[in-house]
């Protein structure tokens, strides 16, 4: 059996079309599939790039950060147990001018990277001083803030008011060093 030039010109491009068909359905996805792949590494790449300039900075910037707070005049004190929140509170009224009734310490909340230490106080005061006392817990006291506040005033001297305030500092967790 002979085959004649145009039955292998047949066969030629039979094998040719199988072949292109054959490459068209592996090669194309594989190349979609290449194209995304170098898309996702150069973005992570650039999300990696972006992390590791952070982390070169970050002594540069905790030192801004530290001038920026002298500058301001901000003084953060590391609390580490409630009763040092309550001592804060207690020297913070002295100086305002309000008068702590009672305080409770209550239950400190971990929330894994820091804690949250909070105290509970009595407190009565005048308007004046009780701005004064609230102006100093959210400026001059770190990482303290004032959550809850409830104010009225006495029956019998409606110019002083009885307050019960719910404060709230955030500390490090016991044994971590602060850098």
């Amino acid at each position: 059996m002979k085959i004649t030039k145009r039955e292998r010109g047949i066969v030629v491009i039979t094998i040719t079309a199988v072949v292109l068909v054959i490459n068209y359905f592996l090669v194309v996805p594989l190349l979609r599939n290449w194209g995304e792949t170098g898309i996702q590494l150069k973005s992570k790449q650039r999300v990696l790039d972006g992390m590791q300039t952070t982390i070169q900075h970050r002594e540069e910037w905790r030192k801004e950060y530290d001038e920026l707070k002298k500058g301001l005049g901000q003084q953060t004190e590391g609390f580490q147990y409630t009763s040092d929140v309550a001592k804060k509170i207690q020297q913070i009224a002295t100086s305002s001018g309000v008068q702590i009734n009672a305080t409770r310490q209550m239950t400190e909340e971990d929330k894994g990277v820091y804690r949250v230490l909070p105290v509970q106080c009595t407190v009565e005061a005048t308007t004046e001083s009780l701005v004064k006392f609230l102006f100093a817990l959210q400026t001059g006291a770190g990482f303290m803030s004032v959550e809850q506040l409830t104010l009225s005033p006495r029956p019998e001297n409606p110019g002083i008011l009885r307050c019960e305030i719910q404060v709230r500092a955030l500390s490090a967790k016991v044994g971590s060093t602060s850098s």
